[in-house]
């Protein structure tokens, strides 16, 4: 049930895109103002789905990513990636359920980021050059017809696909959602990260053939995935606006 409405809660936030403008901006600022925001007292903000920020408490998130950056020193080289993606996501379930102070009020910085693309400015650039880099271009090159099939192909696919698994299997075509909407969600889980898999591949003298497969498709899905969620969004607005 919270699934649901977590995605029910993507889908208001969307549709109310077009229309709320400056108005929901001075609601949220307003809610964060009167309610007095601070380390001991933690105030809601529903029309951003997050809690209001607490003032001159923008060093918090530099403290979130030094957090990060400890426990990837920590853990085993070969599972660094999925042992940071298991403590962020323990870590995120307490900072929410529980006002942790600092802990809670970093999370909710990264969260309540805007605009919320500066995340792909500045995370995804590093690591796909990165990946780029350290990839075995002539396995590459062989592979690249399968490769692209997957990053293209199969992320178009799985939009699709999640079109019917939505509307119909999970009944969210009762709650007002569209085709599109579904195909806008699919969009943004589409694009897989093979970060971690292919660490441990790596790690376990895995064929490289398999390796350069999961890390090429890495490098290609996200545009792929970022063009349709461009897309459907904008198919939504024009929607909304008509």
């Amino acid at each position: 049930m919270s699934f649901v409405r977590a995605l029910a809660a993507t889908r208001e936030l969307l549709s109310t895109e077009s229309s709320q403008g400056d108005s929901s901006e001075s609601t949220a600022i307003d809610v964060c103002y009167l309610g007095n925001v601070s380390y001991d007292n933690r105030v809601d903000n529903p029309d951003a789905y997050n809690f209001c920020l607490v003032p001159n408490g923008g060093v918090d998130a530099v403290f979130f990513a030094a957090m990060s950056i400890l426990v990837m020193c920590l853990v085993v080289p070969r599972w660094d990636a999925l042992m940071t993606l298991i403590v962020g996501a323990v870590y995120e379930a307490f900072a929410y359920t529980y006002n942790l102070g600092h802990f809670s009020n970093a999370s909710a910085l990264w969260l309540g980021m805007r605009p919320a693309d500066i995340f792909v400015y500045i995370f995804l650039p590093p690591f796909l050059l990165d990946l780029a880099v350290r990839i075995n271009w002539y396995v590459l090159k062989r592979m690249l017809i399968g490769v692209l099939f997957m990053a293209f192909v199969m992320v178009i696919s799985a939009c699709i696909l999640f079109i019917p698994f939505m509307l119909d299997a999970l009944g969210l075509k009762a709650s007002g959602w569209t085709a599109i909407d579904a195909a806008l969600f699919g969009a943004t889980i589409a694009s897989t990260d093979a970060a971690a898999v292919a660490s441990c591949l790596h790690a376990g003298g895995a064929p490289e053939i398999l390796a350069v497969i999961l890390e090429g498709e890495s490098l290609f899905n996200d545009a792929s995935s970022l063009t349709l969620f461009e897309i459907f969004h904008e198919l939504i607005l024009e929607g909304h606006s008509e």
